[in-house]
């Protein structure tokens, strides 16, 4: 039995096995995201815009997070919080001080808590619960 061209055992797999004409989705774009997922993040390395799978790959508590919103900034935000809240004195939907935001935010995130996603904000939250400990006034633990 023959094989097909490039269907031997040395041909490598493909990670960009959607790259296709009626995708539009060029192969650079496709190698991208495919070493993107194979990254591996940590609280000190977190990535510029987590989605709710690095979260629960960094072990970061989601429910607690969304409970600790629910109560500093209630709303009609995702979940039921602000997350989008200016301040003045706390700023996004976790309730932070602009001091203890800039103080533990990677550099590349938004330079206000009220600026950034739920997922920056939980990145940042337990950032600051790791190394500082808890500061939250809504004790939800």
């Amino acid at each position: 039995m023959a094989l097909a061209a490039g269907s031997g055992s040395s041909a490598k797999p493909r990670p960009c096995w959607k790259h296709t004409e009626k995708t539009k989705v060029t192969k650079k774009q496709c190698l991208k995201a495919w070493k993107e997922s194979r990254r591996k993040y940590t609280l000190d390395n977190p990535p510029k815009n987590p989605t709710r799978r690095h979260l629960m790959n960094m072990g970061i508590p989601i429910s607690l997070w969304i409970r600790v919103g629910r109560c500093e900034q209630p709303g009609r935000g995702y979940m039921g919080v602000r997350w989008s809240h200016p301040g003045p004195k706390y700023e996004g939907g976790l309730g932070f001080f602009a001091s203890s935001w800039d103080a533990y935010r990677p550099s590349y995130y938004p330079s206000s808590a009220g600026d950034a996603t739920w997922q920056q904000q939980m990145v940042v939250a337990s950032r600051l619960w790791d190394r500082a400990g808890w500061g939250w006034g809504c004790d939800v633990r």
